[in-house]
């Protein structure tokens, strides 16, 4: 009972440094608390309980299940905001087509963005902006600062490219549409590619767990210095640590390639 109330504490406390799921066009809202100030006091209250329930060895305990706990409720954030940017961009790449379609038929610009934004929601911004006589392209623009909807700023320049110009806008919607569709291949291809060394990092992390294992199969029996004596504690702890670092050093640079690849 006492181990899962730590456990609980642990990943809430870690789960504070994650957002909320949010819908795929809405944009984030600010917390009224800084998630790191709530992490911070869960995990503390964790530590305590820990402490006042098993003594100072339960406080490094809580101190590992916390370290565990943040390290796996941040890979898999990170995980769902990956997944969520190439959804939004699927929709982006989407509406694109859809608009140039449409202006590519003959419909104005008006007529097109009314049409498409029906089904298309990543254009709802833009349609109410049209609605009140509002600055189409600035509507546009604020949208793609929506992490994974970046692509709309290509359409917002080139809606006002044709407001300054005259030009048409269906020749310009069309090119934008197939940038953003080269993105989002390029965007799964680069993920489908990091999937690999994303498991492999994570593999490497269950290296300590799985020689506790072995040593239990060939008869050794660890776990007594491990749980009864500080250096044991002291090393669990520090094995917990290493691990956990690793594997968000091996997720860092796979974030980095990405980043660099897809900025």
């Amino acid at each position: 009972m006492i181990t899962a109330l730590t456990a609980a504490l642990a990943a809430a406390a870690a789960w504070t440094a994650v957002p909320g799921r949010r819908d795929g066009l809405t944009e984030p809202t600010p917390r009224r608390i800084p998630a790191r100030l709530l992490e911070g006091v869960a995990a503390l209250l964790a530590i305590v309980v820990a402490a006042l329930v098993w003594g100072p060895g339960g406080a490094v305990w809580a101190v590992a299940a916390a370290i565990v706990a943040a390290t796996v409720v941040r890979v898999g954030g990170e995980h769902r905001r990956r997944s969520l940017r190439r959804t939004r961009g699927r929709q982006v790449a989407e509406a694109a087509r859809a608009l140039a379609g449409r202006l590519s038929i003959g419909d104005v610009p008006a007529v097109a963005l009314a049409s498409v934004a029906r089904e298309q929601p990543v254009l709802a911004a833009a349609l109410r902006a049209q609605a009140v006589s509002a600055d189409v392209p600035a509507a546009l623009m604020t949208a793609a600062g929506v992490p994974g909807q970046e692509s709309l700023a290509g359409l917002a320049r080139a809606w006002r490219m044709a407001q300054l110009t005259g030009a048409p806008l269906a020749g310009a919607t069309t090119a934008v549409a197939d940038a953003m569709r080269r993105r989002t291949c390029l965007e799964a291809t680069l993920e489908a590619e990091l999937a690999g060394p994303r498991a492999s990092g994570r593999l490497m992390g269950l290296l300590p767990a799985a020689g506790l294992l072995m040593a239990h199969t060939v008869g050794a029996d660890p776990a007594d210095f491990l749980l009864g004596s500080w250096p044991g504690r002291i090393c669990v702890l520090a094995a917990v640590g290493l691990s956990c670092a690793g594997v968000l050093w091996s997720e860092s640079i796979a974030d980095r390639v990405y980043r660099e690849v897809l900025p």
